[in-house]
């Protein structure tokens, strides 16, 4: 063929590997560029594998082709290193060298099967033939993009690392078949191309498990929290209710106290007076459940942690600003969002000294956009660190870590950020969300 024809051909193929390798991270992962930028970047990882296809060295292709594949995406994406190499690893398995790998063995089959077809693999019809496995490949990539794109990447790595195993022993396998020997009975044939095919999709299979395996969690997750949320309610509908009897108590009784007043106030009693008013008012205030909030979500979440903190002998305060805005949050937000700062804080706080548990909560508003839920606490160790962000000042930060990793996810949807900070004895956790962003 000629020179022109080969190169062609090579930047067609090419440029479909890069497109697919773009439509499976983009089901995974958020771009991080414009798309001027985008289509810069791309235009390069196309040469870059022309160039390498042209020089057609095995060894080259091998690791050369996957390298320029893990550079794009983690130039392209919203993806970490370890993430970036893992999921390039399985697309590069999975939708370039188990695709190669399973069409080989039907082309070994039809070639068994029709001799003929050797010499027909030299000329056009062989191009034909490589073109029919990409479009396969292709319209396949667009069938199961729909489940991808519902699989959520969580922060636990180790379960990513897990998801190597399938598609290493799926091209270690593959690689067995297309190396050895090729058997001349024609069910062997026929049986190590159906399973080469088998082993193809197999790998796909496992994203659209993960994808209804998500969906199921997603589901238990919602009813989970929508019964916590209607027993918030309620709570908070039995704290209102409770403040209406003391109140009807007080008020059906304050007539006598107005009597009693008036006729001491004749007889010149003012040290009495002033003390049935102070009985009277802290009674009163014993009694009376606080409503922190408009919200009655957030009000049982803050009288709950107040419950409990005092349960542990942590001094418990809450400002509250007038007027805030919390309407934009969704009540099966606040409930991890506000609830995992404050068992955080309960938690470090308690393992202080009995006469330095404190927690000191702050809700305003930053600017007429920005609500600001900022809350400090007492605490005695180190937090772990990654780079410079803290994670958790438990023990076991492994498991603790991912409450802070679930606030910042929720932060990210409402245009916000999670800031930690150390302060000597204090450690203040400051979330910050956009009304803006979410009219």
């Amino acid at each position: 063929m000629k020179f022109e024809y080969v190169l062609l051909l090579k930047l067609l193929f090419c440029s479909l590997d890069g497109l697919m390798l773009c439509i499976f991270f983009k089901a995974l992962f958020k771009r991080q560029m414009k798309r001027l930028k985008f289509l810069c970047n791309f235009t390069v990882m196309i040469l870059v594998l022309v160039t390498i296809n042209l020089l057609n060295v095995s060894l080259l292709k091998l690791l050369a082709v996957p390298l320029s594949f893990f550079v794009f995406s983690i130039l392209t994406f919203q993806i970490s290193v370890h993430k970036g190499f893992i999921y390039t690893f399985i697309y590069y398995i999975v939708f370039c060298c188990g695709k190669e790998m399973a069409f080989e063995m039907l082309l070994r089959l039809l070639s068994a099967i029709f001799p003929q077809m050797n010499m027909m693999l030299t000329s056009v019809q062989g191009t034909v033939f490589l073109l029919a496995e990409y479009v396969f490949s292709f319209l396949f990539l667009i069938y199961v993009k729909r489940y991808i794109s519902k699989i959520e990447i969580g922060e636990d790595n180790r379960f990513e690392w897990y998801m190597l195993i399938m598609p290493m022993a799926s091209i270690m396998i593959l690689f067995s078949f297309v190396y050895m020997d090729y058997p001349n009975d024609r069910y062997i044939q026929i049986l190590m191309c159906g399973g080469a095919f088998l082993l193809y999709f197999s790998n796909i299979v496992i994203f659209i498990i993960l994808a209804h395996f998500t969906e199921a969690m997603n589901r238990a997750k919602a009813v989970e929290l929508s019964a916590l949320k209607k027993d918030l309610e309620i709570s908070n509908f039995e704290n209102i209710e409770k403040m209406n009897i003391v109140y009807r108590k007080y008020m059906h009784d304050i007539h006598k106290y107005f009597n009693q007043i008036r006729y001491l106030a004749k007889a010149g009693e003012n040290e009495i007076i002033v003390n049935i008013i102070d009985g009277w008012e802290k009674g009163l205030a014993s009694e009376k459940p606080i409503l922190y909030t408009g919200s009655a979500v957030l009000n049982s979440i803050l009288t709950e942690y107040s419950k409990k903190a005092g349960e542990r002998d942590v001094e418990f305060s809450i400002f509250a600003e007038d007027n805030i805005k919390l309407d934009f949050i969704s009540d099966t937000d606040k409930i991890p969002l506000f609830g995992n700062l404050l068992e955080n804080a309960l938690e470090a706080a308690s393992k202080c000294d009995k006469n330095n548990r404190k927690i000191q909560i702050r809700l305003f508003m930053g600017s007429e956009y920005i609500l600001v839920f900022q809350v400090k606490n007492t605490w005695i160790m180190d937090a772990e660190k990654e780079g410079m962000r803290l994670l958790s000042t438990k023990k076991n930060a492994g498991n603790h870590g991912l409450g802070v990793g679930i606030i910042r996810e929720l932060a990210k949807k409402y245009a916000g950020n999670l800031e930690l900070e150390e302060l000597e004895e204090w450690f203040i956790a400051t979330l910050m969300l956009s009304i803006v962003m979410n009219k």
